[in-house]
């Protein structure tokens, strides 16, 4: 059978990258088959099995959905997705600008499945808080060292100033203590190994046993930072740390690098644009041409909007809309944020326990709320409840 001999396949690669592509005849989820009645649920497990097994992935993939199409007409028509491109991890780490790509069947029933390799793109990495650093013994230190800063006259020009401040810091900690933190935990497990293998041969000193107390130490500490990080990254919420799961994280994490970048993208004319700079421009006048030009044939929809009954706020709702969000929401809108998460730019969660930064957080915070919320929210707030409450809606839709 065809998965036994794919798990056969999965020893002899070993630590190869590997691809997997063609007609696999099989399915793994329910979209995947135009007629849901046709979905084999016994033949999607037994597929899905083997996938697991032999430690393999989707290539992300774009083009046409359906693969294969029985071409009938009418109700005998079945389209499934049998086709398919799949690698291992190790492909996933080497091979970073690769994707898969269904192109027109033509006269074939089958669409043909091509896979590119594109150079490596240096990208500039955005910033992220990652929740190890909090660990380190000089993160508060350098917390309370940004939150002395004390630049600018408006409340929300002082917290900015700050959060700039305090990401130069944590960068360079990271930098120092944890860059390249695979290649440091390696490093540091080697040490106490030898450090191990020589006790094991001479008879053991006060002085060996510091020094194997003080690698494992370092090696715990790297080796439970890779941890956080790899999961972090990866966005696996369901799994808690200490099962040691590294290697699963960093799975999940390549699987995610490929599927969150555009590689290649076709123009209005249908030519497939693989420069950085031509798929970005595409993208760019897409939206241009989308939302930035009047429709040629644009339909007016004055009539019929006319008739449809829209449901307005009731006016028991309009102060709730309009309130000032108090210090309390505010803390518990900001605890509320999951601390495994993996944030944008510019943005961390701290230990919900934490009072370093709370005082000082919500004079902050509080200040650009009084003076800015007041002068734009409450101001937008109440246009709203006169927008909601009027006819404005139907003239601004039909407009």
């Amino acid at each position: 059978m065809l998965w036994n001999e794919l798990r056969g396949l999965h020893f002899s690669v070993g630590s190869d990258p590997c691809l997997l592509m063609g007609d696999f005849n099989a399915v793994r989820r329910l979209n995947e088959r135009s007629n849901p009645d046709n979905f084999d649920y016994t033949a999607a497990a037994s597929f899905n099995s083997c996938i697991a097994d032999i430690e393999i992935d989707d290539l992300p993939a774009k083009g046409f959905w359906f693969s294969w199409s029985n071409r009938s007409g009418g109700m005998g028509l079945i389209k499934s997705r049998i086709d398919r491109a799949m690698v291992n991890h190790v492909w996933q780490d080497i091979f970073t600008e690769s994707e898969a790509i269904f192109t027109a069947p033509g006269i074939s029933d089958h669409c043909p499945l091509l896979v590119s390799i594109l150079p490596y793109r240096h990208r500039r990495k955005p910033f992220k808080f990652f929740n190890f650093w909090m660990f380190h013994p000089l993160f508060s230190n350098l917390v309370q060292e940004a939150w002395n800063q004390n630049r600018g006259t408006h409340p929300m020009q002082r917290l900015s100033y700050k959060l700039n401040f305090l990401k130069g810091l944590l960068k360079k900690l990271n930098s120092t203590c944890y860059n390249k933190i695979s290649d440091r935990v390696a490093v540091a497990k080697a040490n106490l190994v030898s450090i191990q293998e020589e006790a094991a041969l001479v008879s053991i000193s006060d002085e060996l046993i510091v020094q194997e107390r003080e690698a494992m130490l370092v090696y715990r500490s790297l080796s439970a930072a890779e941890e956080a990080f790899k999961k972090q990254k990866s966005r696996v919420q369901w799994l808690h740390l200490g099962d040691n799961n590294t290697k699963f994280f960093h799975k999940k994490m390549a699987a995610n690098r490929l599927r969150n970048k555009i590689l290649s993208i076709n123009d209005g004319n249908g030519i497939r644009l693989e420069d950085p700079a031509a798929v970005k421009r595409e993208i760019v006048s897409f939206y241009e041409r989308l939302l930035g030009t009047k429709a040629p044939n644009r339909i007016e929809a004055g009539p019929t909007l006319n008739t449809i009954v829209f449901t307005k706020v009731p006016m028991e709702y309009h102060a709730d809309l309009t309130k000032f969000a108090s210090a309390e929401e505010i803390k518990s809108a900001m605890s509320s944020i999951g601390g495994a998460k993996a944030p944008g730019r510019k943005v961390g969660t701290y230990p919900s326990n934490s009072n370093l930064l709370k005082p000082k957080f919500n004079t902050h915070f509080c200040g650009c709320r009084d003076m800015y919320l007041a002068k734009v929210v409450n101001v937008g707030k109440l246009e709203m409840k006169q927008h909601w409450s009027s006819d404005k809606y139907l003239e601004n839709v039909e407009a």
